[in-house]
This record gives structure tokens, C-alpha cells and sequence, in this order.
């Protein structure tokens, strides 16, 4: 959600979000560092497809490489919107070593991908957590259209498949019920950021399929 183009794809340092949503848009080679596995992490567990991963990655890592550093070390802090050393610049021990043990962590697990199946096995299991995640925030008085999602994605989870076609056919059926669902009454929308209106399981769903479609 804030790791993204408008900050260069380095994470923010933190998000504050009471009493107000406020973006603190610097970072430091730890933060960078964990954002990196963070993207392995989720996919490992289904919640990102192996092509958003590497998209990720490379976003990430471009925008590390255009970093001015100090005799090739990274400084502590960076302004992730201009992408410029903070004041004071300086080194931190500690900071490059975190990055650096996340860089040799990292490497592994992006090699390993040479070798793995192009559809994540665990694919549906990270879109059934999300999927219990947007409910939770709804309540039990779900409408027809996401009971349907609910028994597709149900459906899909215990035929299991293992081919790429037998994936497509899932993934078409899924990415059908979350159309009908981005359809919904406000009711089934919460406040953005901006103070935008966004409708959380029509988004949700749709964002549960991206990478799939």
C-alpha cells in the first residue's frame, strides 16, 4: 500500500494513523532492506504472484543503485519522494550491516525462483486469507455476490490445481465474482487515505487476482 511509485518504491519509515493518516516519507538501509523480504515473504505465502515479485524487486533495487552513497555506502537516512540524503549525512555500522544480511537472504530466495513451478503453490491459500480478511472488516451479513466468491474460492481451493490451464479456469471464475462485487452499495466501502471512498471487497477481490489476470 505505501511502497510504492510515489515514494520509489523505498519504504516509508512509518505510517501514523491516529489521529490522522500520516506518511513519514524518508527511509534507511534496514527499512530498505526489510522491504525486500518483505515481497519474498508474502510471496512465499501466496499473497504475490512470482511476476509482481520480480517487478518489485527490480523497482527497488533501481532506485538503490541511483542513491547517492558515501564511497559506496548507502547513507542512514533518504527523502523516499526525492530520493536525497537527509541531514546529517552519515554512516551507520549498524544500519549497513542489517542491509547487508537481508541482501545475502534475499539472493537465495530469488535464485531458488529458476527451479520453482511459474504457478505458486500457494497461491490460493494467500487469496483465502485476504479474502477472510476483507470479510472480517464487513461483518457476517455478507450479500449474495461475495457468498458466491466465497464457494468459487472454496471450490478452487479443494480441486487443487496443478496445471497452468486448470489454473486459468479457476482464476477466470474468481476474477468474474469480483466484477460483481466491485458493483456494490457504499455500504461495502471504507475511507481512504485521501478521504476517498473506496469500495474494500470489490478492491480487495480485484487486488486478490492481480498477477493472475
Amino acid at each position: 500500500t505505501y511502497v510504492g511509485p510515489d515514494d520509489h518504491w523505498l519504504p516509508p519509515y512509518n505510517v501514523q494513523e491516529h489521529p490522522a493518516i500520516k506518511v513519514a516519507h524518508r527511509t534507511s538501509p534496514t527499512n530498505m532492506g526489510l522491504a525486500l523480504l518483505a515481497n519474498l515473504t508474502a510471496h512465499d505465502f501466496g499473497y504475490l504472484s512470482t511476476g509482481q515479485l520480480v517487478v518489485r524487486t527490480t523497482n527497488a533495487l533501481s532506485t538503490m543503485e541511483s542513491l547517492e552513497r558515501h564511497r559506496g555506502h548507502f547513507y542512514n537516512w533518504y527523502d523516499t519522494q526525492t530520493r536525497l540524503p537527509l541531514a546529517p549525512l552519515y554512516v551507520s555500522t549498524v544500519d549497513s550491516g542489517n542491509l547487508a544480511g537481508h541482501l545475502l537472504t534475499l539472493r537465495p530466495g530469488l535464485t531458488a525462483l529458476c527451479d520453482s513451478p511459474i504457478l505458486n503453490r500457494r497461491w490460493l491459500e494467500g487469496m483465502s486469507d485476504t479474502f477472510r480478511i476483507l470479510v472480517d472488516a464487513i461483518g457476517k451479513d455478507l450479500p449474495p455476490a461475495v457468498a458466491q466468491f466465497e464457494n468459487v474460492l472454496e471450490s478452487a481451493a479443494a480441486a487443487k490445481p496443478v496445471t497452468l490451464a486448470d489454473a486459468w479456469v479457476q482464476v477466470e471464475r474468481l476474477a468474474a465474482c469480483a466484477n460483481v462485487i466491485d458493483g456494490l452499495p457504499s455500504i461495502y466501502w471504507w475511507q481512504g487515505r485521501g478521504g476517498e471512498r473506496i469500495p474494500v471487497l470489490g478492491r480487495g477481490a480485484r487486488a486478490a487476482m492481480r498477477g493472475f489476470t
